[in-house]
């Protein structure tokens, strides 16, 4: 799964008291914007410190509770340590599903009235986190490191039905010690095979 491709999250019906299953863009689209295969900006992660509770795009979604969780039993992140990209893959610890904060949105055509979900991972600091801060190339104009907002099965209920204030006590780093990290390495050629020497035909 890419930006921009379709995806799917869980969203609260607080109607029932139940779970929406949802599928949507990945990239979250503002209301408001004429035409969502024109929007021209990356959300398809949104800043947990200074862009969640604060930017246009995001503000009025988490003000308007549409917190959603990304269900996942791993996910990918590159690392670059050998000197070249590697695959390392993310999994709970103990094999329990695990599942990233979001937050979502419904754009309406205004044409058809045809509805489009639209999504966003929240990310968070990891530049102390032991394992999470070594993913990524290393940019030296972008030195910062950043990992997505891992929710276990425990905080889910919170962040989807909790207040403002409740949700935003399960944000926080995935604690290294419930991680399984996986390095994916690729494998090596095999050696090449060097005939035995051929005495004299004649």
């Amino acid at each position: 799964m890419g930006p921009k491709k379709q995806g799917q999250f869980l969203r609260a019906d607080h109607a029932t008291g139940g779970l929406i299953y949802a599928v949507g863009r990945w990239q979250l689209v503002p209301t408001n914007w004429p035409d969502i295969d024109t929007y021209p900006y990356s959300t398809n992660n949104a800043r947990w410190e200074d862009k969640v509770r604060v930017s246009r795009t995001f503000k009025p979604v988490w003000m308007a509770g549409q917190r959603c969780v990304i269900p996942i039993r791993n996910f990918y992140e590159p690392c670059y340590e050998t000197g070249s990209h590697v695959s390392w893959r993310f999994e709970s610890a103990d094999g329990s599903p695990l599942g990233m904060a979001g937050l979502w949105n419904s754009w309406i055509d205004k044409t058809t009235g045809q509805v489009f979900d639209t999504y966003t991972m929240i990310t968070i600091n990891a530049d102390d986190h032991p394992i999470m801060k070594r993913m990524h190339k290393p940019d030296p104009n972008d030195p910062e490191k950043r990992m997505v907002a891992v929710l276990p099965l425990q905080d889910q209920q919170a962040w989807l039905f909790g207040s403002p204030a409740e949700a935003e006590q399960v944000i926080g780093q995935w604690p290294a010690e419930k991680i399984k990290a996986t390095p994916m390495h690729k494998p090596k050629p095999p050696p090449a095979v060097v005939p035995d020497a051929q005495g004299d035909l004649f």
